[in-house]
């Protein structure tokens, strides 16, 4: 009997088991391994470079838009890919391409942020600055929703983060032109910092004592008794960093927001590496050399933490800054990207055998039609706002597909969760059944083993009976 019961429940251990893996093969407990898997798949990040209006005298500001090169090649040198982001785009083209790029970039230059109203006599934003306070804001938005997304700084573009969240002018003025110089840490505050928690100590020595390694040259900033005690700046910066002007004065050299992964500072690490002056001939040592690239490292691992990309990858290339071509002044001293902010952009590389001669002849040509009469200039306005109501149809078409496509998403995860739940329930009653099989046959096994006994004992009952009534047949014989 213990045998049969034995065997029995091996049988329904095996039959269990059995159930186990068929719901593991569905999926049950692979939803970890498959977040695993997509987790480690490589790819390069995005990153959006702001373009600033050109402050060139051969590149009108109101035609032409730049980048310094210096500013894609210090970013591109950590494996990120670059798109430029003209500021005058429509605001629903610069809100699209938020949706796709992982990290945004605001770069230094000369540009203005605040100019003052003559009516009002306040500081107001200039459109530059509008368009940059836009994308900040909506990065915050972004955040706010769970989309990691994050935001630098540069000189200029550390002065507008700082600024879009003050809305008020609370910048000082520096004596900070054109100078080497370091900058001090703060303690207490980069331990509990996202950008220098986790520096090693030997970077952190190197920084102590390479103190003419930073180029800055700013005209504004903003001093450390307000970074600290102003209302909005202490609710929402960190000073990670202090450096000191030509006067001596103290400015906020490196700050980082405290609810947002956005970071800021006051000097040019790009400088460095990939720009040159006559000025500046010295070959840049290998520890200077991984302190500025410290920065880009340490967004690019930031970018990576946001999951966007290009719906197609032919979008995603013919966007990207490779297509266009540096321009080099003051005899190669540094290189810029210049973006025509009226029609069709004459400053990109058609194809690899294009003729450099070409290439500048086409840049003339353009220059000269930027200067023709005003009915030209009429004819590219019209041309633009044609332009500008198709992209708007064309961001409407976008932007109902994409709500297609999450109707769909959402109805086949719907559908399913349903069939797990499905799934799952029919796993579950296979082993109630199980456990229903498996007691109605120990029943059985108990009650036929009974029923025995119950006989055996009936029997060893009746046998004196028999002995006595045999006994006493054979008395009447004798």
């Amino acid at each position: 009997m213990l045998f049969q019961i034995w065997y029995l429940y091996t049988l329904f251990l095996a039959f269990a088991a059995q159930s186990d893996e068929q719901n593991n093969f569905y999926g049950y407990n692979n939803s970890l391994k498959e977040q695993n898997f997509k987790n480690e798949q490589l790819y390069q990040p995005v990153i959006g470079i702001l373009t600033l209006p050109s402050g060139f005298q051969k590149y009108d500001h109101s035609s032409f838009s730049y980048i310094y090169a210096s500013y894609a090649q210090y970013f591109q040198q950590t494996g990120a890919l670059i798109i430029p982001l003209k500021y005058t785009s429509s605001l629903n083209y610069l809100k699209n391409k938020m949706y796709e790029i992982n990290g945004l970039v605001i770069p230094g230059g000369g540009a203005n942020l605040m100019y003052r109203n003559n009516e009002s006599g306040d500081k107001e934003f200039t459109k530059f600055a509008e368009v940059g306070e836009f994308l900040i804001n909506f990065a915050k938005e972004l955040n706010n929703e769970g989309k990691y997304f994050p935001v630098w700084g540069t000189c200029l573009g550390f002065e507008l983060l700082v600024l879009s969240f003050t809305k008020t002018e609370v910048r000082d003025q520096f004596q900070g032109e054109n100078h080497l110089g370091g900058f001090f840490l703060s303690e207490n505050n980069i331990k509990k910092s996202r950008l220098f928690n986790k520096i090693s100590s030997q970077l952190k020595e190197q920084i102590k004592r390479q103190q003419q390694v930073f180029y800055f040259n700013h005209k504004y900033g903003f001093r450390v008794n307000k970074f600290i005690k102003q209302g909005v700046l202490k609710n929402s910066f960190i000073p990670l960093a202090y450096s000191l002007d030509l006067s001596g004065k103290k400015f906020v050299a490196i700050a980082e927001a405290k609810q947002y992964p956005f970071y800021g500072i006051q000097f040019h690490p790009e400088k460095l590496q990939f720009e040159w002056s006559e000025q500046n001939t010295d070959q840049p040592k290998m520890n200077e050399i991984n302190i500025v690239k410290y920065f880009s490292e340490f967004f690019y691992k930031e970018c990576l933490k946001n999951s966007s990309s290009f719906k197609s990858k032919q979008t995603l290339n013919r966007l990207s800054i490779q297509n266009y071509k540096i321009i080099y002044t003051k005899g190669q001293e540094f290189g810029f990207y210049i973006f025509n902010n009226k029609g069709k952009d004459t400053y990109k590389i058609k194809s690899n055998t294009t003729n450099e001669k070409d290439i500048i002849i086409e840049e003339k040509a353009q220059i000269q039609n930027t200067t023709d009469t005003n009915q030209m200039k009429l004819q590219q306005q019209q041309n633009e706002e044609k332009k500008n109501k198709n992209q708007y149809e064309n961001i409407k078409i976008k932007l109902l597909i994409n709500d297609h496509s999450k109707i769909k998403e959402e109805t086949d995860h719907q559908n399913n969760s349903f069939l797990q739940e499905t799934q799952y329930d029919i796993s579950f009653l296979i082993k109630i059944l199980q456990y229903l099989l498996f007691t109605l046959l120990l029943l059985i096994i108990i009650y036929t083993q009974i029923d025995r006994l119950n006989i055996y004992d009936k029997n060893n009952k009746n046998q004196p009976q028999k002995n006595k009534n045999r006994q006493k047949v054979q008395v009447k014989k004798e």
